[in-house]
């Protein structure tokens, strides 16, 4: 169980996550805006919400004291209400694929837990990403960021497929990455 302290840190992130006008959640149909850098944060997401297990409101909270100034897609609820899906307007992987083909960088984090990071989507994504990159890494390569902590769970051939066979290598510090977005991401 994380101390009181850590636990404020992460809720007191996650509301400015949030409150970010620029970080579009679930509920942000529109489409991304033209002419503005924007990073998609894709990786396992916590399946029951997990305080302890949500790494996006680090990320955002390091992309943000780097210095992005963009737009963020974070494939999460806003405030963790999934009762907009009863409603929702599109399969909600249609809108994570048109947001994550549409960014400046995809950026990924796996952290991946047994019970509450398996990351199913998170192997599709990362897997198809990949190969893109490997097909043609003068257009995709420097598109694709991804990193994973050392105590991440199963990620031997994500590893393989990824930093061995398409030459993107990984991160295993999330603050790193970000800072290396920031630093290179275009415009």
């Amino acid at each position: 169980m994380a101390n009181r302290v850590k636990t404020q840190e992460m809720l007191d992130m996650t509301c400015a996550m949030w409150d970010d006008p620029l970080v579009y959640h679930y509920q942000n149909l529109e489409t991304l805006p033209g002419g503005v850098s924007s990073i998609f944060l894709f990786g396992p997401s916590s399946r029951e919400d997990v305080l302890g297990f949500k790494w996006r409101p680090y990320g955002v909270h390091f992309l943000r004291k780097a210095g992005f100034r963009g737009v963020i897609v974070v494939p999460e609820p806003r405030n963790n209400d999934w009762s907009f899906k009863s409603t929702f307007p599109v399969p909600i992987v249609s809108w994570e694929r048109e947001r994550l083909l549409d960014v400046t960088m995809a950026v990924g984090w796996v952290p991946r837990h047994p019970t509450q990071l398996p990351g199913r989507v998170t192997n599709t994504e990362l897997g198809f990403l990949g190969g893109m990159a490997y097909a043609n890494p003068e257009r995709f390569k420097g598109r694709l960021v991804w990193g994973y902590p050392p105590d991440a769970w199963k990620v031997k051939s994500e590893h393989h497929w990824i930093a061995d066979i398409a030459g993107v290598q990984p991160f295993d510090d999330l603050e790193k990455m970000c800072l290396h977005v920031t630093a290179n991401i275009p415009f």
